[in-house]
Formats: structure tokens, sequence, C-alpha cells
């Protein structure tokens, strides 16, 4: 076993183990998650993994996180306990595995960590798939009612469907990570949809599903703008779902997540049986909020800040419509960064009309990252001014209080008091270390 005293130790060496980043598949993990004492990938939930909880696996190309931390409030004024698995993280690894809301201490992931590394024998894994293991064995040993897991990549073959859910939840069908899951939305449904199990009911928030996902769905689908929906009014909303009896209703309330995601832990609550009372339910909605998901703060200067890690052309759209509703025809200066292998044109194009002066920051230490002179030239592509594109080296560069490099005094320039921070999680992370 390797000797590691830190986290951050275990988790440098979890990234040197397996040969590849990323190498889809259930062979590796479901061998180790049998010596840990799980049966996994099985087609009866009776035959699967030993603990007395029941199993939501939730996957889609966008809104799973959002879904994950709307279950946790749910089911905790529900009075049920709950272990949540997400990725990726933004500040710090442990928001990746949680406990009733509550990121697990460094010592609980170490002690997990040790116990897989010895179940593995010579076979190596990938880090999520380690991290994934890791998860299990935590809520395991917490006794929690749910474990709610976030798929990372896809979902037929991605290391979370080792473990055989009771309810399957898909947030959204769009293009992202084609390289891995397919050209189409039609193929990457197929992708989504293997988290599916014989017998258990599904909840597809998604409200243009491709066909072919129609067709593979079971009849216990409970789809959006069917058994439950959202009625928005006035920039607020009203969330409607079904039980086996009845239909049910919020007040007219407000949220910051994305509602098709929180309309759907709705609905998988009401499957689950449990109901939470009225004013405590709209209390829980408007209370709901998720780091990087439409998050704002202000800066001591008055400035406001935005943060979204909008990544693909879907997730803009989404920000976009919310800029809209919040902020009317006000404009933003721009802080972004992006991984080369997305459609940044595509993703980009929403946000136009939104930004005045665009800061385009290089990931110097992230491989996948487009430089700021490939985000630039798309830029240039779809009409931006060449005297509002900007490139920074470093994230302190736009906050800096001098004028050495220019770049503040182009940024004190602008009336915007207002800052758009998007592009991955990688750029929200890096500026929000910058301003906490």
């Amino acid at each position: 076993m390797p000797q590691h005293n830190t986290l951050n130790e275990w988790l440098a060496w979890l990234e040197t183990l397996h040969p590849t980043e990323i190498e889809l598949g259930l062979s590796r993990i479901s061998t180790v998650a049998r010596t840990l004492g799980f049966a996994p990938v099985m087609q009866s939930r009776d035959d699967s993994a030993p603990v007395a909880c029941k199993l939501i696996t939730v996957a889609g190309t966008n809104g799973k996180g959002s879904f994950v931390t709307s279950c946790e409030a749910l089911f905790a004024h529900a009075g049920k306990t709950t272990g949540a698995y997400t990725s990726p993280h933004i500040l710090a690894y442990n928001e990746r595995i949680r406990i009733n809301g509550a990121p697990v201490s460094d010592a609980t992931i170490i002690h997990a960590f040790e116990r897989i590394d010895l179940a593995r024998g010579d076979l190596t894994l990938t880090y999520f798939e380690f991290s994934t293991l890791a998860a299990a064995l935590i809520f395991r040993d917490a006794g929690v009612d749910y474990w709610l897991l976030e798929v990372g990549l896809g979902g037929r073959l991605d290391a979370v469907n080792c473990f055989f859910p009771d309810v399957a939840v898909i947030t959204s069908i769009d293009l992202d990570h084609q390289n891995w899951l397919g050209d189409t939305r039609e193929a990457i449904a197929v992708e989504k949809a293997g988290i599916i199990r014989p017998g258990i009911p599904v909840v597809c928030a998604e409200p243009n599903p491709p066909k072919n996902l129609t067709q593979i769905l079971p009849q216990e689908t409970f789809y959006i703008d069917v058994a439950f929906h959202v009625l928005q009014e006035a920039g607020r909303v009203r969330f409607f779902w079904t039980d086996a009896e009845t239909t049910n209703s919020t007040s007219q309330v407000e949220c910051a997540l994305p509602l098709s995601s929180v309309a759907a832990a709705l609905q998988v609550l009401s499957l689950e049986g449990y109901a939470v009372p009225g004013a405590a339910l709209d209390q829980t909605i408007s209370g709901l909020a998720l780091a990087g998901r439409f998050q704002r703060k202000f800066l001591a200067d008055g400035t406001e800040v935005v943060l979204d890690v909008a990544h693909n052309p879907a997730a803009t759209q989404l920000l976009a419509k919310n800029l809209a509703a919040n902020y009317e025809a006000q404009k933003f200066d721009a802080l972004v960064a992006m991984m080369a292998d997305k459609d940044i044109a595509a993703a980009l194009q929403p946000m136009l009309q939104w930004v005045d002066h665009w800061y385009l920051l290089a990931l110097a230490d992230i491989p996948r990252a487009a430089t700021p002179e490939q985000f630039r030239a798309q830029l240039l592509e779809l009409g931006v001014a060449p005297e509002n594109i900007y490139a920074l080296e470093h994230t302190s560069d736009f906050f800096s209080t001098s004028d050495d490099s220019g770049v503040k005094t182009s940024a004190q320039a602008s009336t915007a008091k207002r800052l758009l921070v998007f592009g991955s999680f990688y750029t929200v992370a890096n500026v929000l270390n910058e301003i906490q």
C-alpha cells in the first residue's frame, strides 16, 4: 500500500495509477466492488449491494448536480438521511462526497481509499472509479437512507452504473462529450438510458426526448410536462407533480436552480412516498443554491459577480435565459475559459448580447483548455470587436489594482460593474479562489 499522509497526496497518486484518465467500462470497478462486499451490476435489486438503503442514480448532459442538491434538501425535510456523490468539484475534492449535505472529512476519504487500495490487488482503477468506490464505502458505513449518485460521463459504462438503482433519473439530453458518447442526441440518449434497470421507475426531465429514448424508457416513466411540470409567472415559479392519487403543487416561489431538475427531485420524493409540508416545502425550494450554478456574489467595490459552470451550448442557453429573467438588458464584462474540445462558438452565441468586454483566461495547467488565442479567433468570427477582447495570463490580472498590465485599466473603463464568469468548472474555481 502506498504511504500517503494527506488527501492531496492520495489524489495526486490516483491521477497516476491508471494509464488513461478516462476508460469507460464496468469490469474493473465491479471486480473491486465485489471484494469490498458489494454485488454490483445485477439484474435484480435483491442481488445488489447488501445495504439497507435506496439508490437514486441520475444521468444527463446538464442539471445533474442541481437535481442531487434538490434531493438532499427535500429528503432532509422529509426526515431522511442522504449520501450524495457528484462531480467534478469546484474548490475541494470533499465536495464530491457529502453526508446530509455536508462534505465528509479528509480522514474519512483517506480511510476509504486505504480499503480500496487493499481490495484492488494488482488491478488499476481510474481516478473516478476509485472515487466512486470511496463514496459507496462511506455511504454504507454511515448507514444513510438514500444514496444519490451522479453519473460522471454517459451512463451505460460509467462507474456509477456499477450499482443497481431503485429510481433512475435523466435530467437532459444534449450534445457534449461527443468523442465518448456519440455525435447525435439519439446516440447520447442510448448512453444515458443505460442506467435503467428492469422494474424500476424512471423520471425524465428532458422536455424534448429523442424518439429512440421514449422507445427505450419503460412504461413506468414519469415525463416532465406530463406527470410533472413547471409554471413560470412574473419571475416566480410553481411546481406540479403527481403521486398515486393526486396532483400536488407548491405555491409561487423563487428558485435559483434549473427548474426541470428541481421538478424532477419533487417527483422522485413523491415516488418514494414522502411529502414536505407546504410552507416548509416553499421555503426549501426558495433556499436551494449550488456553487457555480447562477451563483451571485458582490465584491467590496460593489461589482456584482455571476458565476456559472455552463460549458456547452445547452447550458449557456439556460444561462442566457436566467440573465434575461434577472437583468433585462444590462451588460456584463465576461471572464471566461473553456475546454478546447467543446463547441466554443455555439456556446458563446447565446452570451453575445450580454457581454461588452471579454477577458479570456489562460488555464495553462489544464492541457484540454482552449488558449486565449483560440478563444479570440472564435469571438472575432462571431463579430466581436477586437478592442473588446483581452487576454489574461492569470485570474489575478483581472482583479489587480495596478495598471502596469493594462488589463485593470480596461476593466475600470467599462461601465458594466457586473462580471459574468462561465465556461468551465476550472474557470469558476479560479475566480472563487481569487475573490473569497
